[in-house]
């Protein structure tokens, strides 16, 4: 098969990533898998898993058609009619696929533009609240051997703290919130920031945007994306209750900034899933730290030999599809 025949990508996107969606569901239950690290690699394997197998087959495997594994039953004409079925889809969502891939390229830029525009708007923080950010971005960035970045302050209200850039990401401050913080507040805000910057997240969920998106047919796919940015904040937030020395006092922070936002008439804030998030996942976050959920973690070797048992199995389930 040439690899630009372009119908599998289709199938394998769409029953593809809903195989492995099955797998990552029971496994993640079945073994209790509680760990948010661990969660997101599951998470980020059923999302790829699909795509990798695709790459696989039209380079160094050969698939079922290949092969000569053709039979004349009802199991063989059922994967027959899906491989006919992504070339139909070829014809209507390939230019579509195109289109959302250049979307989320110029989401990219415009993140980028918004960063130089707020840097141009952005004024010195004077007062306790200012003091207070500079000497916890200065002593986290020691702790965390990381290069100071820079801080960005703005009057636009409905956010606590935000990082925006994907190759030098910035850290965004909202001052009409802040003013209504401690010096505790601030500085478990400004700590879960820089461990998104320590972690490179913003070029990560950036590509993973674009996974997401060209991928846009498939659920499982945004059910594996909105999952994985959920135990990306609950890793943060672990990280940072550990560096604070105090989960409950950070969870009361996370509770205390969204009530902040929601007082100023925000609702659903736009900026703000950086730190307080959406208000089913914000619950779950503050859940997971008050019961130390994120202490339970799977064995590592465990854990690879389930992530290789479920990539494997997707990409010998892909093989028969088409």
């Amino acid at each position: 098969m040439p690899a630009n025949d372009l119908h599998t990508f289709f199938i394998y996107s769409f029953f593809g990533s809903g195989f492995a969606f099955l797998l990552v569901l029971l496994s993640v239950k079945f073994f209790s898998v509680r760990n948010p690290k661990q969660r997101m690699a599951l998470y980020l394997v059923g999302l790829l898993a699909s795509l990798l197998g695709y790459g696989l087959y039209h380079t160094v495997l050969d698939k079922r058609c290949q092969s000569g594994a053709l039979y004349e039953n009802f199991f063989w004409r059922f994967l027959d009619s899906l491989c006919l079925l992504g070339t139909a889809a070829l014809r209507f969502l390939g230019p579509v696929v195109l289109f959302m891939a250049f979307l989320g390229l110029l989401r990219g830029l415009a993140g980028h533009i918004y960063l130089r525009r707020l840097k141009g708007c952005s004024k010195q923080l004077r007062g306790c609240q200012g003091e207070w950010v500079e000497e916890v971005v200065s002593r986290r960035c020691r702790e965390l051997n990381l290069p100071r970045p820079e801080v960005v302050y703005t009057d636009h209200p409905g956010f606590a703290a935000f990082v925006l850039g994907i190759f030098r990401p910035a850290v965004v401050v909202g001052v009409p919130v802040l003013q209504e913080l401690t010096y505790n507040d601030v500085e478990g805000i400004l700590t879960h920031e820089l461990l998104h910057i320590r972690r490179s997240d913003t070029l990560k969920g950036w590509l993973l945007y674009l996974v997401r998106d060209i991928m846009f047919f498939s659920p499982a796919s945004r059910y594996f994306f909105d999952r994985y940015l959920l135990e990306r904040e609950r890793l943060c937030d672990a990280e940072t209750a550990r560096l604070l020395g105090t989960s409950r006092s950070y969870a009361s922070t996370l509770l205390k900034v969204w009530r902040v936002i929601l007082d100023g008439g925000q609702c659903e804030p736009r900026f703000s899933v950086a730190f307080a998030g959406k208000k089913k996942d914000l619950e779950k976050r503050v859940l997971s730290l008050m019961e130390g959920q994120e202490q339970k973690g799977f064995p590592g070797l465990g854990l690879f030999t389930l992530a290789l048992t479920i990539l494997g199995l997707t990409i010998i389930f892909l093989g028969l599809v088409c």
